[in-house]
């Protein structure tokens, strides 16, 4: 299993997780790999990432059968966080930083909040531990993003799409890298 920390009111990072996830599950399938290999978005704003939210950003990225968006009671999914050592914490705006968020992409809203969190892509074994961790900021390498979340980025978020950081970045090369060394899997 692939799980990263997500949020659907991100403006600076998640679309960008997004997109490498979508590719990743594309060349996990292409491989014939689906039933061996499933890709996880775990939200860190349970409160707002619903059922019904998370299948609609599910539907503008186009989600394969082999990449899931979970949510769940706040209490449990800190604990799954927790126990895979991901930081993450909730903060209010200020009217000021209310004045430069864009309007949700789904309903239009300027948030009075974000919930910051740890960057990192992990490789869970089937044994149920951890196998690998990469923190950083998803580099796309030219997967693109749906036009409706390029719009709701930040001045950050563009940034970290246009020019993400060499040093502080994964890319899908890396992740599939990991599991073919992990699992001897194989990818065109």
């Amino acid at each position: 299993m692939v799980i990263t920390p997500f949020l659907t009111i991100c403006q600076d990072v998640c679309p960008m997780i997004s997109a490498n996830f979508g590719r990743l599950a594309q060349t996990i399938s292409k491989a014939g790999l689906d039933s061996k290999i499933a890709l996880v978005e775990l939200t860190v704003d349970p409160e707002t990432d619903t059922p019904s939210r998370l299948a609609a950003y599910q539907k503008i990225y186009g989600a394969r059968p082999n990449w899931s968006f979970y949510t769940g009671e706040p209490a449990a999914v800190s604990q799954v966080l927790g126990a895979l050592g991901i930081a993450f914490e909730k903060t209010m705006l200020t009217p000021a930083e209310m004045k430069t968020g864009n309007p949700d992409w789904l309903t239009g809203k300027v948030w009075n909040y974000d919930v910051s969190h740890q960057d990192a892509v992990i490789i869970i074994g089937p044994d149920g531990h951890e196998k690998w961790l990469e923190e950083g900021i998803a580099n796309t390498q030219g997967n693109s993003i749906p036009d409706s979340l390029k719009k709701y980025l930040s001045e950050d978020g563009r940034s970290n799409l246009q020019t993400p950081d060499p040093n502080g970045s994964w890319t899908n090369s890396d992740v599939l890298a990991e599991l073919s060394k992990l699992g001897g899997f194989k990818f065109s």
